[in-house]
């Protein structure tokens, strides 16, 4: 299983980026927002990565973040959605905001992406939900998005996914606030609504 690759990239693409590691070439897929913030060629570049093994061969598939594989690989977990689907999916909506629309069944927003179906966004949705939460609080780096470690503290506390991500939608400018701050304003923005 390759798990990483680090490397030099040698050349980006419009869904892939080709990165030398040791004098072999890995075509790897990924995501708009891994591939936007993508060192120039020549630089050196880390990815997670997850290989798809078929019979028809091998498809490596990289990403910037742990937390970004992380829902891409959940995503794999829901019967209809594939590799290129669940690339879809983090290209059209970023992993935090995803994570937030699964675990709040924000089926429009999910069948908003080109290729996801209503139906398909329903099962995502109902298949995902009880998930999002468990899978992005374990172990988060402090990198991670602020409204994924919110959603994640709200439920460890014993909120639902759907009163967790209710209360991020309401809740202005998260991603330049704090975690602490963030999670005080939640914590007073669901007392004041009991």
């Amino acid at each position: 299983m390759i798990a990483g690759l680090r490397g030099l990239v040698e050349e980006a693409g419009a869904d892939s980026l080709l990165v030398n590691v040791g004098g072999v070439i890995y075509q790897v897929f990924s995501s708009s927002s891994t591939l936007s913030n993508a060192p120039p060629a020549g630089l050196p570049v880390n990815l997670h990565t997850h290989l798809q093994v078929r019979d028809d061969g091998l498809t490596l598939f990289g990403f910037a973040s742990r937390e970004e594989l992380r829902v891409f690989q959940l995503l794999l977990t829901v019967s209809g959605v594939g590799p290129r689907s669940a690339l879809a999916l983090l290209s059209a909506i970023p992993a935090d905001d995803l994570v937030i629309a699964i675990a709040s069944e924000d089926t429009a927003r999910l069948s908003s992406v080109t290729g996801i179906g209503k139906r398909l966004a329903a099962r995502i949705a109902l298949e995902l939900k009880s998930k999002v939460g468990q899978v992005v609080a374990g172990a988060l780096p402090a990198s991670t998005g602020t409204a994924t470690q919110l959603l994640a503290a709200l439920t460890s506390l014993g909120y639902s996914n759907a009163e967790a991500a209710s209360v991020l939608r309401s809740l202005p400018n998260l991603s330049g606030m704090p975690l602490e701050e963030a999670l005080r304003e939640a914590l007073r923005a669901i007392a004041s609504e009991r």
